[in-house]
């Protein structure tokens, strides 16, 4: 009977775990840090995003002290724009060190916001 219910059962697609289902900026706290002027928010976006390239950068090609510190100050500051995406794979970046499957997460979150951001700042 066990057999006969896993069987037709409807299969865990882990849609909570999919990319994408959480937006990479909090527009609320982003409005907060900018205090409501439009410009001032796409200023803190570009140069969030510009740091992100470069902690990335640094992560793909520095030793494990430079990837533990960038990605430190990437959590930082991707916390104080309410970039929750990206500062959960920099701390699991921090804490993994060189691990090539936690950058490459890391990578994906950078990506995804730079998406969103280029939609939000259209």
């Amino acid at each position: 009977m066990v057999a006969y219910s896993i069987a037709f059962a409807a299969p865990d697609n882990h849609a909570h775990d999919a990319p994408g289902t959480a937006k990479p900026f909090d527009v609320n706290r982003l409005a907060e840090s900018a205090g409501g002027d439009k410009e001032r928010e796409s200023e803190i976006i570009s140069s969030f995003l510009r740091d992100a390239r470069t902690v990335l950068h640094k992560a793909v090609t520095g030793p494990k002290a430079d990837i533990v510190s960038a990605a430190i100050r990437l959590e930082l500051a991707a916390d104080d724009i309410g970039a929750s995406q990206v500062a959960l794979a920099a701390k699991a970046a921090a804490l993994a060190g060189d691990d090539n499957a936690t950058l490459a997460r890391l990578t994906a979150a950078i990506l995804e916001a730079e998406n969103f951001a280029l939609k939000l700042c259209r």
